[in-house]
């Protein structure tokens, strides 16, 4: 590895990794029972014979049986999904194959790969493609000519399903015969768990028109695939796995690094892309986890590129704005470029030809280019901090290596994660595998499959006229998740559940449109207006708003500036214009949490001695109450509301995102401590999370608060606690595993040892001590299951529950703060009058349902209103009690893990001294060694309390 460029600049290279390479294994395919046509292919593209796994995964899919291959990046995975089509084509003609692709450009990919395959097979037929790209009124002739169809799900989703009146789409799919699915790994969160829904729409359909076709996927390694793939599909799979991949792979050089200053990263980072780039010569790919990093990056690397060419070079020099030019000019002459999610067809069609036709330098991406696009000659990775999960780290690696030898360099960010890997380089290769993050009983997502599928007029129903069927109550021979077939059910009588109405009439007849597959909420599109036309720059979820393009802020798109200048909540719209190269960060509030404390609300909830966790529903509000903006080396601070005079606006004091979702909340006495300061407590306790179950770190967040009910005896008003919950709206539940029996104590312990081993977190003696004590009981303290004493107050008879006047609520369509003037009694049913947050201080009001306006958990005062003479009672709930039940469970102490945290995240001088605090004496060996004796004998001394007090003198 040339190490030229960190001498130069005062870098520090932590640790030199290898990974081995592999010699290819080719068998022969005499004994496989295909048609003439795929044997000519193979013996045309793969005249050596192929490798185990793909003859392996032929086998099962010939054999008609559901099969996934889950093998390495370049393992030749498309092979079995061509081969297995070109078999069906020349035993069945007319049949149809669905190539479904998670990404456009993998899709367009993927469609020229099709077509060398059935070249290489001397087959005449066509490979059509069908997504956001393809003009409508072109789509009906590519199904009606095309045996293979590449697309996207969202299409299938969008458009497909809404056309199943069209006769060309009812003859389509009642002659699919293949399916293949790629990247099934990349199924997860919200894009995943509604997947999961629209495969099961697919089957239902074409199981309505007598069809039963044959599924092969191809995943990367992550864990529990069978469990993944059952969730996504509602099919059991045959799975081959890397235990039988002979591909072959190039050995990678990995270098661990940190920059001179950590607080400057981001320019050290731009420095070593542009070392890459113009004096390497190298062809790289960098990686990082946030969009607008890859924006401010790309954007300053094409600054210094212009400045070079001009003679400047000014690193930390402003630019004017540039003489306006179209969008795709600028990024045409730029030889790194921007790749994210988000971005408009046209601009996001340049940058993949530009990566594909090899033209580019280097490429800063998000995770989109994890997935199998194929950019020809990288030689060189960049991540830009610690893949979270073993199966993100191989996919950005496996990116490179593909014809030869390549390099890694691995940047430390500087958070909590990546300094607790450096302390330990190997470690790097032992993180775990990405767990499959589909929740299936999410409501909201539910309810748009459920609007989609089965409401009058919807896909059910198109089906059953185009086939001549009559109505019937719903049935189906999927198996559904729980719940979801009484909604379908719901939705055909007429009779939408009161907390799902606001999503039907935002939906109206259009759900297939309305809610896209990759968001729960609609989303917001980014325009700037140039006199009486404007621009699309984008479209970005609720919470990249937060981040990316509050009021006032700097927003980037393809590496150009734009400044917000409005936020429009009820039509989903921002408004830019043209800005210099500023960069901002939002002026923040801590969140605040609401967690529905009741019967109705929690999940689980248990006690070992003083310490509470409970897995509950929550409202979250992150509130942002003004803009910093750094121009050079000066900071500005703009509180809300904004001045007129600057030209962009927000007339209130605070822009608020509010959404119900759920977490796991943990509580203790120690909390209320002096000198404990709970954020720093709760982020160590997210950090350890993330480290121990791989979730991506944007679908959740951490925050304290303290309760606003009293539950006694397990809680009371004012009490503080520490959470961690989903980011996602109706929340997928992945926080949910830290109520697993156990996890919590192995998370507790790990944030110890993050606080021990001075990874960055300034905490505090009081701070420590509390962790410790919070620790011990998680670990060794049996866990009693608390329930609720007495019962909640039902509605009575002839009455409703409201939110009573001078209270507040949240309006579901625009997640504002809703104060309540008065309740009115309407012929269509009782309404609110009263003042949304962006109207106060104006004398409007709205007159929303009372179905449009939700509860907030703990600040809401409620009552009932009794129908027939208008009179308004508070409701008083006082009596709730929350108790622990009898028989509590000890967790067993698991010694594998504690010595595999201990020796991983402290060095030998730190055990040493811990032994002998102990009175263990000398303790020699490797870290792990030394670790495994610790642990062995504090848990036969049963002196585990001992140990943790003793971490907190490290």
């Amino acid at each position: 590895m040339n190490t030229e460029f960190f001498v130069t600049h005062g870098w520090k290279i932590v640790d030199i990794l290898h990974t081995a390479g592999r010699e290819a294994v080719r068998e022969g395919i005499e004994d496989l029972p295909l048609t003439e046509l795929a044997v000519r292919f193979l013996r045309q593209a793969y005249g050596e014979g192929i490798y185990r796994h793909q003859k392996i995964a032929l086998r099962a899919a010939l054999a008609g049986e559901p099969v996934c291959l889950a093998t390495g990046t370049a393992s030749g995975k498309s092979l079995v999904f061509q081969t297995a089509a070109l078999d069906l084509l020349a035993r069945h003609p007319d049949a149809r194959v669905m190539a479904i692709y998670p990404m456009k450009a993998l899709g367009n990919e993927q469609r020229e790969r099709w077509e060398r395959a059935f070249q290489l097979a001397g087959l005449d037929a066509t490979v059509g493609r069908i997504d956001g790209n393809v003009p409508p009124a072109m789509r009906l002739g590519i199904l009606e000519r095309s045996p293979v169809t590449v697309f996207t799900p969202d299409i299938i989703h969008a458009w497909l399903f809404s056309n199943l009146n069209q006769k060309a789409v009812i003859n389509y799919l009642s002659r699919v015969e293949l399916i293949v699915i790629d990247e099934v790994h990349a199924y997860t969160g919200v894009f995943g768990s509604n997947a999961a829904y629209l495969f099961r729409r697919l089957r239902h359909l074409l199981s309505m028109m007598g069809a039963k076709p044959r599924f092969i996927c191809a995943s990367a390694t992550i864990a529990h695939p069978e469990q993944h793939l059952e969730n996504l599909m509602g099919l059991s799979f045959q799975l081959v796995g890397s235990d039988v991949d002979t591909s072959p792979r190039y050995p990678l050089e990995v270098a661990l690094v940190e920059p001179p200053d950590q607080s400057r990263t981001l320019d050290g980072v731009v420095q070593f892309l542009d070392y890459l780039a113009n004096e390497k010569k190298a062809r790289f790919i960098a990686f990082v986890d946030s969009r607008k990093q890859v924006e401010l990056i790309s954007s300053i690397l094409a600054r210094v590129q212009r400045d070079t060419a001009a003679g400047k070079g000014d690193l930390e020099g402003e630019s004017d704005i540039l003489p306006e030019e179209r969008l795709g000019v600028r990024l045409a002459q730029l030889n790194v470029l921007p790749y994210r999610a988000g971005y408009e067809e046209h601009d996001r069609n340049l940058i993949q030809s530009k990566l594909t036709e090899g033209s580019l330098r280097g490429v800063v991406s998000t995770s989109a280019l994890e997935l199998g696009m194929d950019i020809p000659d990288l030689d060189t990775c960049v991540l830009i901090g610690v893949p979270t999960s073993a199966t993100s780290l191989q996919q950005r690696i496996g990116r490179i290596g593909r014809s030869g030898p390549g390099t890694v360099i691995v940047i430390n960010g500087g958070d909590v994660y990546d300094r607790a890997v450096f302390a330990n380089p190997p470690s790097l290769f032992e993180r775990p595998l990405a767990e499959s993050a589909l929740y299936l009983q999410n409501r909201p997502i539910q309810y748009i499959h459920a609007l989609c599928l089965a409401r009058p007029g919807g896909e059910h129903s198109m089906v059953l006229q185009a086939r001549n069927l009559p109505e019937s109550q719903f049935g189906s021979l999927v198996r559904w998740p729980e719940h979801f077939l009484e909604l379908c059910r719901a939705e055909r009588a007429g009779e939408t559940p009161r907390d799902l109405q606001g999503m039907k009439n935002e939906a109206r007849d259009r759900p297939n449109y309305v809610f896209p597959l990759r968001e729960v909420e609609s989303q917001f599109k980014v325009e700037r207006a140039q006199g009486p036309s404007s621009t699309s720059l984008g479209t970005l979820s609720f919470g990249q708003l937060m981040r990316e393009a509050y009021p006032g802020a700097i927003y980037y798109y393809a590496a150009q500036p734009y400044r917000v200048i409005r936020v429009n909540l009820k039509t989903r719209q921002v408004q830019v214009r043209r800005e210099k190269r500023y960069t901002t960060r939002p002026s923040r509030l801590p969140e605040r949490v609401f967690p529905r404390v009741n019967a109705a609300g929690i999940f689980k909830a248990v006690q070992q001695d003083a310490l509470v966790s409970m897995e509950c529903q929550i409202l979250v509000r992150e509130t942002i109450n003004g803009v910093i903006e750094q121009r050079g080396g000066k900071e500005s601070i703009y509180p809300y509301p904004l001045p007129r005079e600057l030209g962009f606006y927000q007339d209130q004091p605070f822009f608020n995102r509010n959404f119900f979702t759920t977490g796991v909340l943990v509580t203790h006495p120690v909390l209320e401590a002096p000198g404990v300061y709970p954020p720093v407590l709760a982020e160590l306790v997210y950090e350890a999370f993330l480290l121990l179950v791989p979730f991506d770190r944007q679908d959740l967040g951490w925050a304290t608060d303290s309760f606003q009910q009293d539950r006694p005896p397990a809680i009371e008003y004012g009490q503080p606690f520490l959470v961690v919950y989903d980011q996602t709206y109706g929340s997928l539940r992945l926080s949910a595993r830290l109520m697993e029996t156990g996890l919590l104590g192995r998370v507790m312990f790990t944030a110890s040892l993050l606080a021990a081993g001075h990874t960055g977190v300034t905490i505090g003696p009081e701070g420590r001590e509390a962790l410790a004590r919070m620790t011990l009981e998680a670990l060794e303290r049996p866990a009693y299951s608390l329930r609720f004493i007495n019962a909640e107050v039902e509605t009575p008879e002839g009455k409703e529950r409201i939110i009573l006047p001078g209270s507040k609520g949240l309006l579901m369509r625009t997640s504002e703060e809703f104060r309540i003037l008065r309740v009115i009694s309407m012929p269509n049913g009782l309404s609110y009058e009263g003042v949304p947050a962006t109207m106060e201080g104006s004398s409007a009001a709205t007159m929303p349902l009372l179905t449009d306006v939700a509860e907030i958990p703990g600040e809401s005062e409620v009552g009932f209103y009794d129908l027939a003479t208008g009179e308004i009672t508070p409701l008083l709930d006082g009596a709730l009690r929350l108790e622990p039940e009898a028989g509590g469970v000890r967790a067993e102490v698991d010694r594998a893990f504690l010595a595999t945290a201990l020796g991983a995240h402290l060095q030998e001088g730190a055990l040493t001294r811990l032994a002998e605090w102990l009175g263990l004496g000398k303790v020699e060996g490797s870290r792990a060694e030394m670790a495994q004796r610790i642990i062995d004998a504090c848990v036969e001394a049963d002196q585990l309390s001992a140990l943790i007090r003793a971490l907190v003198q490290l």
